[in-house]
């Protein structure tokens, strides 16, 4: 694990001049606070928890988890440009450049949506990052016929590991039979050629 952490590492250390800029425009549902790329590759890059920005009208939260996913927006900005250059093109993103003070884009029907934002205004952002996130999704599946999501999010349980979680397996079963462990784990799997 010690030589996967040095990788994602040296990517974050790479390119951290990446970062999205936020720009001087006033954002709104209609110019919401989201990163998006169009990619040319299967891969999908999604970071619900790693903004730092307010939203202008919006009204902070008073339910659920509010601590934000230290970096996980520079990270996925960083993993973008190393697989873009690694692979020779783009991935797919997604990535919430608002608070989780004003949006908790993982919360949603079924899932204790109440928690997910507190006024239209901030719904209007939130909403914003799943279109984001399912045009991505769909344009992969048409194009490609599936793809790999990677879901970025901060852990403090154990803070000096990047930690796959995949529901016990549940959320790699394609890969897993199309392609066996080696995907998931080892030299050649994703965290391999991170490491690499």
């Amino acid at each position: 694990m010690k030589n996967v952490r040095a990788g994602i590492v040296w990517v974050a250390v790479l390119a951290f001049a990446a970062a999205p800029d936020a720009g001087s425009e006033t954002p709104s549902p209609e110019r919401p606070l989201v990163s998006v790329q169009r990619g040319t590759i299967p891969v999908v890059l999604s970071a619900p928890h790693g903004g730092t920005l307010s939203i202008p009208g919006g009204e902070r939260r008073t339910e659920g988890v509010m601590v934000r996913d230290v970096h996980t927006a520079e990270v996925a900005m960083l993993t973008a440009q190393f697989l873009t250059e690694r692979l020779e093109g783009m991935p797919y993103f997604a990535i919430a450049q608002f608070s989780r003070r004003y949006v908790d884009a993982n919360r949603g029907p079924g899932f204790r949506f109440e928690e997910a934002f507190a006024c239209s205004v901030s719904e209007g952002h939130y909403n914003a990052y799943h279109r984001a996130l399912r045009d991505a999704v769909d344009a992969v599946r048409d194009e490609f016929g599936g793809g790999l999501l990677i879901d970025l999010h901060g852990q403090s349980r154990r803070p000096d590991e990047i930690i796959r979680g995949t529901v016990n397996g549940k959320t790699v079963t394609a890969m897993l039979e199309e392609h066996g462990i080696a995907a998931l784990i080892g030299p050649e799997s994703l965290f391999g050629q991170l490491d690499a």
